[in-house]
Parts: C-alpha cells; structure tokens; sequence
C-alpha cells in the first residue's frame, strides 16, 4: 500500500446472534435440601445429591429429575413449621450430636461455651450423615463426612479448616469461613465466645451423626408461595421457565414474570382428581388472561424406577422439558403433538401406567376453548401434550406458547445485545444504521428456519425525527409476521362414480 493512499474503516456490521438460555425455576418437597435459596442443579445426579431420591411421598423431584435431564435448573425445597437443623457440637475433647436440632443456623446462641463450633447440615433434615473430626494442632482440625446407607459408610468429603485465619503450606486458606462457604453438605456455626482452647484429646476417629434434623410440618400453600420469592432476585437466579409442579401456584408464577422475569415463560398444572367440569372451574377461578403462563392437565401414574413401585406425577417438569428442547428453534416450535426431529410433546422421562382421565373429543375441544393443555396416553404415540395454548383469552399469535416464546426471545436479544449499546450514544445515521444492521443478523437466522414468514426493520429519520431527537430517544422499529403453527387438520375425500375422472374435479 502506497504511503499516499489511506484506509479508513467504519463498522456498521455490529452482528449480534440471537442468544437461546433454557433454565428452569422451580418449588418442590423434597426429604432433604436447602430452604433458604435456590441451588442450580444440571444432572439427574445433581437433585438427588441436594434434595434425595424421587418416591411416591416427594413427587415433584419427578419432576425435577424430568427437566434436569435436558437443562439445568434453580431448584428450592419448601417446609412448613418446626423445620429443624441437624448438627455435631465440637469442645475440647468431645463430639455431640444437636439431639435438640437447630431452628435458625444463621442467628444459633450457644448455651454452652464449652463447644467452640458445630458442623450442621445445610438444610432440614433427617441426615443420614456422620462426620469424624480430629485436631491437627492449635486450632486446626480435620472432618470427614460420612453417608450411612444401610450399613455402609461411603465417605463423602474431608475439610481441613481453623479457627482463625490461617493457610495450609501450599497458600490454601484454612479459615472456616472460606473452607465451609456454599458447601453442598456443611453449615459452619461458630461460638465467639467459646471457652475451648486446647483441643488435643480430639485424636479418634469415631463417626457422630448430624442429628437433631427434621423437615417439620407438611408445608402450606403459603411456604410455598413465600419459597417462590427468592425468584424475585432475577440477576441471582435467571430464570426461562419456570414450573409449577403442584398446581395452585399459577397467580405466583404470573407476578413473578409480569414484575421481575418478564422474559420467562411459566407452566402449571390443575391439581389432581378434579373432572373436566372442574377443570374449567378451576381455569375460570384463576381470573388470570395472560400470554406468560400455559396451563396443563391430567396427572400421570407412573412406574417408580427408584423404589420399584409406582407414582403419580404432574409431568411439569417433562413439559419443562419439551419447552428447553426448543433452543436450537430459538423456542418458536409447539411443545405439543408427535416430535419431529425431537422437538414436539411426546412425553418419555418415565413408563406411564395410567392418567387420570381418558378425554372424549368433546373433552378436548372444552380443554381448548377453556385455555388448557391435555396431557393425553395416545394408543400409539405414548404419553403426549395435545395444546399449546396461553392463558390469554382472546385469540391472537401469543395465545400460543411457541409464539410467545419466540417473541420474547427476540424482544430480550434486541434489548440486550444491541439497545442496550446504543445508550448515551449519539443518535446520529451511523448508529441508526449500525442498529439496523445487527437486529437485521440477528433476525436472519430465525427467519432462515421459516419461523418468521416476514421481517422488517426500520431505523432510520423517518421514526427518528426531530421529536425523537428533541426528546432524546433512540427507536429501533421491528415488524414481524409468524408462521402459524397448524391447529386444525382437514382431509377433502371426494367418492367418485366410475363414469367420472379425477382429472375433472382436479381443474375446478
């Protein structure tokens, strides 16, 4: 290049893909796990490390298990009253289990300032977990933890922590505080005003239950709802589905995405034993008309493979489960009918044995016209969702759930990726046409799988006129025409004698 001759390059391109995050929120009871914050589980594995094995008791971590099979998800357990915490209390020379249990781990006082500290569950709970602690000289101490299942100790993790703030030879710290933080199995409570000094005698390596623990009363509809909160911290737990696996929480589900979420979609269930009749009863007496919550019905029994029994179960969490295999669609498919090219709602996560009710075709069109989504036994394709519908009353592109979700995810790309940039920035051609160009990228892919039949944008002077600029606002105008989804299928038979042809009906 001559040294006469200049390059000046200017960015318009700006290309921005349209981002697809599938992560679930959900309540359940469970045996075991955390109350005071939702823990993100991603494996089968994962729930029941947290929160124990699914059973006919704890049917909602069915459900849990079913959509952490596709994508991860913010799980919380709820309890009612006299939840307690179990623990082992450690002095100078003795372990003891917390046979009393523990209320309130955070806000414990000690009534005896012989034990320096206590090794307590994170949750409430029955544990079967026992732990071992020696001293390592000072205040340092060794634990390991334990899981008893029948007669067998299988060691789960060993801590090596202080008192103080002290680090092991390689730099790691020892202090309790960063050594038990977040961990999956150990609650660390310290007594400041211990009397505890000298903790040499701690050299066996006898096994003590964290004892004390308890799940408490069955909990109400109101732990459930108040469980539901920790949702409202959206930055701490995204969330782009959530379930509700019990049913009676649709109202919860609903404010949670109008006021904090507002780009998740949400999924219920009417409550067991309930006719059709009593279906719609309970549709209308929700009041709610919404395009943000999906309502679903008839629960399922199924084969335990766990307990070699039987369960009864929502399939929310497999519903869940067909909403979070629409990331590759940009979630613009119906999470209902016969799968193709796995995207659909036949329903697999467990055998079914039977459902509540087998619905006349009468029943369906009721269901349809009520805004509820049958869960059917097809005779040949299994268990299977037969409706896509929202809760909105009125027929329009988002009283269907693929639709809605389409538009939301394209609502929070272009907000995220690109008007987010154009803050404090000057509204002049060069970022209007920058604009243009990125939300024209980031819609050419969803167009290219014919989810969008037509597009258009506009960013330009014509709606950024003197009144916007006077105004200081920056508008992005995008126009978009879906692809209907095919809620009724018609077959033309024409009988024919043998005097006629075909070619004659197929010209007319």
């Amino acid at each position: 290049m001559s040294y006469r001759v200049n390059v000046i390059e200017r960015d318009f391109s700006g290309f921005a893909l349209p981002l697809v995050s599938e992560v679930g929120g959900m309540v359940i009871v469970s045996p075991k796990g955390r109350v005071d914050k939702p823990i993100l589980c991603q494996s089968e594995k994962d729930v029941i490390t947290h929160f124990g094995t699914p059973s006919a008791s704890y049917p909602a971590l069915f459900e849990a298990v079913a959509f952490c099979r596709e994508a991860a998800c913010y799980i919380v357990s709820s309890v009612g009253e006299n939840a307690l915490y179990g623990g082992v209390a450690i002095s100078e020379n003795t372990l003891s289990g917390v046979t009393e249990g523990i209320a309130d781990p955070d806000n414990y006082t000690f009534t005896d300032n012989s034990y320096s500290h206590i090794l307590c569950t994170t949750g409430p709970w029955d544990s079967n977990l026992y732990v071992s602690v020696v001293s390592k000289g000072g205040k340092k101490f060794k634990a390991t933890l334990y899981e008893l299942n029948g007669t067998i100790y299988s060691e789960l993790r060993t801590y090596d922590y202080s008192l103080i703030r002290e680090k092991d030879n390689f730099g790691t710290s020892l202090y309790y505080g960063d050594v038990f933080n977040e961990d999956t199995y150990i609650k660390f409570i310290y007594n400041p005003n211990t009397e505890a000094s000298d903790y040499t005698s701690l050299s066996g390596t006898a096994k003590y239950k964290l004892e004390g623990g308890s799940r408490g009363d069955t909990p109400a509809s109101s732990d459930i709802s108040e469980s539901w909160k920790f949702f409202q911290s959206a930055n701490k737990y995204p969330v782009n589905i959530f379930m509700d696996v019990f049913g009676n929480y649709a109202e919860d589900l609903n404010t949670l995405i109008q006021t904090y979420q507002p780009y998740a979609q949400g999924i219920s269930v009417i409550p067991k034993n309930k006719t059709v009749a009593q279906m719609v009863s309970y549709r209308n007496e929700l009041a709610l008309d919404t395009d943000d919550i999906c309502l679903y019905a008839n629960w399922t029994k199924i084969v335990d493979p766990y307990n070699n029994s039987f369960a009864w179960i929502s399939n929310v969490g497999s519903i869940g489960r067909a909403y979070a295999r629409m990331a590759d669609v940009y979630d613009g498919l119906s999470p209902a009918g016969i799968n193709e090219n796995n995207h659909g709602g036949q329903l697999s996560d467990w055998k079914p044995v039977e459902v509540e009710l087998d619905f006349s075709d009468y029943d369906l069109q009721t269901l349809d016209e009520a805004q509820i989504n049958p869960v059917i036994l097809d005779e040949i394709y299994g268990l299977m969702i037969y409706g896509d519908k929202t809760l909105q009353r009125s027929l329009s592109d988002t009283s269907f759930v693929g639709t809605r979700r389409l538009y939301k995810l394209i609502q929070k790309n272009i907000i995220r990726q690109i008007l987010r940039r154009q803050e404090f920035k000057n509204n002049d051609a060069y970022h209007r046409y920058k604009a243009k160009a990125m939300a024209e990228d980031m819609l050419s892919p969803i167009v290219a799988l014919q989810l969008l039949r037509e597009v258009a944008v506009v960013c330009d002077e014509t709606n950024n006129d003197n009144i916007a600029l006077e105004q200081r606002k920056f508008i992005l105008s995008i126009y978009v025409k879906v692809t209907p989804n095919s809620q009724f299928v018609i077959l033309n038979f024409t009988r024919l004698s043998q005097t006629q042809t075909i070619a004659e009906f197929l010209t007319q």
